[in-house]
């Protein structure tokens, strides 16, 4: 009777046991987000250029599978569109003085089963205090020295964020709805 006792006890905590392996990832403050769109007249980038690399992603393996999530924030007043004008509407646009930082989470993206250095799973971007949650895709590449780089984009419309593209000299040059961001997300681990 005890020995079938301890056999059920055994299966049970074997079934109830789960080994998780968590590693920290630093963000780096060479990662970079750029936001690409058109006007009827030609089109325009903007990169940021003030991330510090503070925040984290995490990666987690549990019972074989391997998933990552954390978030990158990014200063809104950061961005260069690399023309003073464009710059300033782009920033009145997406409200920086309002809104300092553009946000994109990344929640339990896993790894892909059949190449491995793709990662797909559910994303939220906010920006000017709207989040919209969005199914992202990404690869994951190694790079020297343990550092890897997270590189993907995905394409939004500004209305999606509750953002009036703007007009410009009495409403001649307009930019378009749709812009795509484009993230270069360079990570080390954390010791």
């Amino acid at each position: 009777m005890m020995t079938i006792y301890v056999v059920i006890l055994t299966i049970l905590q074997l079934l109830t046991s789960r080994e998780e392996k968590v590693v920290t990832w630093n963000i780096l403050a060479e990662s970079t987000l750029e936001i690409k769109g058109k006007t009827n007249v030609n089109s325009f980038n903007c990169l940021s250029k003030e991330y510090k690399g503070k925040d984290q992603l995490r990666e987690t393996t549990e019972e074989g599978t391997n998933y990552w999530d954390g978030a990158i924030k990014v200063p809104a007043e950061g961005f260069d569109c690399f023309n003073k004008m464009m710059t300033k509407d782009f920033k009145e646009t997406i409200k920086a003085n309002e809104f300092p930082l553009i946000e994109m989470e990344f929640v339990k993206m896993k790894k892909s089963e059949s190449q491995s250095n793709l990662l797909s799973g559910e994303g939220i971007v906010t920006l000017a205090n709207v989040s919209k949650r969005v199914n992202l895709t990404c690869e994951l590449q190694e790079l020297e020295n343990g550092v890897k780089k997270l590189v993907g984009s995905r394409k939004f419309l500004f209305s999606d964020f509750g953002i009036d593209p703007p007009k410009k000299f009495l409403g001649t040059v307009r930019v378009k709805n749709e812009v795509e961001v484009e993230f270069s997300i360079l990570i080390s681990t954390a010791e």
